[in-house]
């Protein structure tokens, strides 16, 4: 397996693409950024959501090996939506490179989220 690029400085261009968007996800692979942030937040329909974390599995799943392929970050739903943990379990085992949690009030939710 190849692994991803590794950034020795602080990553210059974040693509945010709604998770239930094939077509945009694909486009995003040739952007030339250096993180795409699969979007399951503010970007996707409360009714899309089920889809969308579906897509992203997906997406991951597939194209998490290739070669020369940006960061893959999934931004998942806040703590008060109550649906971040569908947002976790749905992304988790595909291992994304990183998690970005939405109107975080302090580090205190990021040691919750990692907990």
């Amino acid at each position: 397996m190849t692994a991803p690029i590794t950034l020795s400085l602080l990553p210059r261009s974040l693509l945010f693409v709604p998770a239930n968007d094939t077509r945009k996800l694909l486009k995003g692979l040739t952007s030339e950024a250096d993180l795409l942030i699969l979007d399951l937040e503010d970007s996707v329909a409360l009714d899309d959501k089920p889809a969308a974390r579906d897509h992203a599995k997906a997406f991951l799943a597939e194209h998490r090996s290739r070669e020369g392929r940006p960061l893959f970050y999934v931004r998942v739903n806040a703590f008060d939506t109550g649906l971040l943990a569908d947002d976790l379990a749905a992304v988790l085992a595909q291992r994304p490179d990183g998690v970005v949690l939405p109107k975080a009030g302090s580090g205190a939710d990021a040691a919750r989220l990692a907990a």
